[in-house]
């Protein structure tokens, strides 16, 4: 059974500035969104590493982020995301 998944608003202003910074990756920045979201829907448990606040915490090259999975209602919920290299 699939998840929700929301954004935050502050997830979504870092995306926009990273994808508006990095102009030449957007591309391969499209493409790491999406395989991002269709695995945070799927399997979010499975994605990531957990965190002791309970959040879990992704790796996507070349991004980075924060998540947390509300089981009860079967939502996910990107908290924030970055870039995590600069070749």
């Amino acid at each position: 059974m699939k998840y929700r998944l929301f954004w935050s608003p502050e997830a979504d202003q870092e995306i926009e500035l990273i994808v508006k910074n990095e102009s030449r990756f957007q591309q391969l920045l499209g493409e790491t969104i999406r395989s991002i979201n269709q695995q945070l829907v799927t399997e979010p448990w499975d994605f990531g590493e957990s965190r002791p606040d309970g959040t879990r915490i992704g790796f996507k090259e070349p991004l980075a982020f924060y998540y947390e999975v509300l089981e009860d209602v079967r939502t996910v919920i990107l908290l924030t995301i970055w870039r995590t290299n600069r070749r």
